[in-house]
């Protein structure tokens, strides 16, 4: 009798544990969801890092328990492990180690984990648009406090470039984060049914591109027509009237109301970007080591030896030089050429599954995260030409679109 009652309580035992591993999935999309929502918000760092290690901890003991590698089943996998393997290779010849392992560690690995969370865990569209709804309203929120603090208690004119004083989160990537965040929200305001729904996406659309106008960023205001014009490459009237307003935009933006407090000229980023030239050609193939902050550090770079090399038609001789102004020009700095070479090769690999995903049979939906998933790429890799990218603020975005695609690229994926 106490056998058989011991039987029937293991069973329970048994049913128990089987619950409590089948919450896990859901458990780590609410924690992932938790890190991507306060990413816009600086001062929260000790939240992100206890939602996202606590994801990662029940990710990994999910996944090895059933065995599931099928997040690694993607085109995304060899050109991205070339790339890691690559990187971890310059720590060894890297000009400052300590950084490098840092960075290697927080702005690699991390965001390579972070990559198999989401197409493992956040697995279907559905889970997708959720992720997107996310970061509309996280960055929503983020800019609307940003704004009402310069605008309504600083008492700015509207005409005035939104300035961040003392503060974390750089004017440059808010308005890049509002520029991928109005990219999902047009998204998703197309397959929202509910009205309610529309109406809070309307409302966020609004407040994002009053941001990217505040924020007067060049860069993300020539990158705005090209992204939309992707976005809606299939609907031809739509993509006209977008595209016509993202020009008004940057156009009015770049003549007559851009100004504020901090001034500059071309210059500055030609010395910076002439000064990175130098250094890739006196490290090609090797580069300086994958610490971000190694370029800007005088310790390791003599910038006034390379500054004394710039043409002086664009020499600024008193601009700090921080850390390469280009995207693509800092991944040749710190990884050479052959690792810029694998890191084109992984954007290459994602454009090729976005336009298969854009160009096939699928529904309307599918296809449209094809064309939605190009546009932030799109707007990256021209926001990349003229400023920092590799920050957490974006990577994090990047990484999005990254596993957007590999979930939305699997062939046998259901549309949901």
């Amino acid at each position: 009798m106490e056998d058989t009652v011991a039987n029937v309580d293991g069973g329970k035992i048994l049913t128990l544990k089987q619950k409590t591993w089948e919450k896990i999935p859901d458990a780590v999309l609410v924690v992932i969801g938790i890190f991507v929502f306060f990413n816009p918000f600086p001062h929260t760092t000790s939240i992100r890092e206890a939602a996202y290690y606590l994801g990662l901890v029940l990710a990994i003991a999910y996944l090895i328990k059933n065995r599931d590698y099928s997040f690694l089943k993607t085109p995304l996998t060899l050109p991205v492990a070339l790339f890691v393997f690559w990187s971890f290779l310059s720590l060894f010849w890297a000009i400052d180690v300590e950084t490098s392992v840092h960075d290697f560690r927080s702005h690699l690995l991390e965001y390579i984990a972070l990559f198999c969370i989401l197409v493992a865990f956040f697995n279907t569209p559905k889970k997708l648009r959720i992720l997107f709804w996310i970061i509309v309203i996280s960055v929503t929120v983020s800019a609307m406090d940003e704004m009402f603090v310069f605008y309504v208690k600083g008492n700015q004119s509207l005409t005035r470039r939104l300035i961040i004083p003392n503060h974390q989160l750089p004017v440059g990537p808010l308005g890049f984060m509002s520029m991928y965040a109005a990219i999902l929200s047009l998204f998703l305001i197309q397959f929202e049914k509910r009205w309610i729904s529309k109406s809070i996406l309307a409302f966020c659309l609004l407040t994002l591109v009053l941001t990217t106008f505040v924020v007067q960023t060049r860069a993300i205001l020539v990158a705005m027509p090209f992204a939309v014009g992707v976005l809606f490459w299939h609907r031809k009237k739509v993509l006209l009237l977008f595209v016509g307003l993202a020009l008004i935009l940057g156009g009015v933006t770049l003549t007559k109301f851009r100004g504020g407090i901090v001034g500059g000229t071309y210059t500055d980023r030609l010395t910076i970007n002439y000064i990175s030239y130098l250094v890739v050609k006196e490290h090609p193939l090797r580069g300086i080591g994958f610490g971000i902050d190694t370029f800007g550090n005088s310790k390791f770079i003599d910038h006034e030896h390379y500054r004394s090399q710039v043409p002086e038609e664009i020499l600024h001789k008193s601009v700090q030089v921080t850390s390469p102004h280009n995207m693509w020009m800092s991944v040749a700095v710190r990884t050479g050429l052959v690792g810029f070479a694998l890191f084109v090769g992984i954007l290459l690999t994602a454009f090729k599954m976005c336009f298969r995903v854009a160009g096939e049979s699928g529904g309307p939906m599918r296809r449209s995260y094809g064309y939605c998933v190009t546009a932030t790429f799109i707007a990256f890799a021209i926001y990349g030409l003229f400023n920092v990218v590799f920050m957490h603020f974006l990577e994090m975005l990047l990484c999005v679109s990254f596993a957007t695609i590999a979930v939305v690229g699997n062939r046998s994926l259901d549309e949901v």
